[in-house]
């Protein structure tokens, strides 16, 4: 996935809790904004997760992004 694309969800208006979909097949909730950043050169992302551990993720190894949203307007 590019950058720009994880950034849409980042930065949606109003924001919507998601779901990271990686190519090991881990999903990796966000349920906030404050659970994530993405590197000044976007080529990864810091997610915490609520028992206050991290996942750095490489933005190229997600497959797909799914938020309720996103869920609703597939149906």
């Amino acid at each position: 996935m590019s950058p720009d694309a994880v950034k849409k969800f980042m930065h949606a208006t109003p924001w919507q809790p998601f779901t990271l979909h990686l190519a090991d097949g881990r999903k990796i909730h966000v349920p906030h904004p404050d659970f994530i950043s993405i590197t000044r050169a976007g080529r990864t992302l810091l997610v915490t997760t609520v028992d206050e551990d991290f996942e750095m993720i490489d933005v190229f190894l997600i497959l797909s992004i799914k938020s309720k949203a996103s869920q609703k307007s597939a149906k």
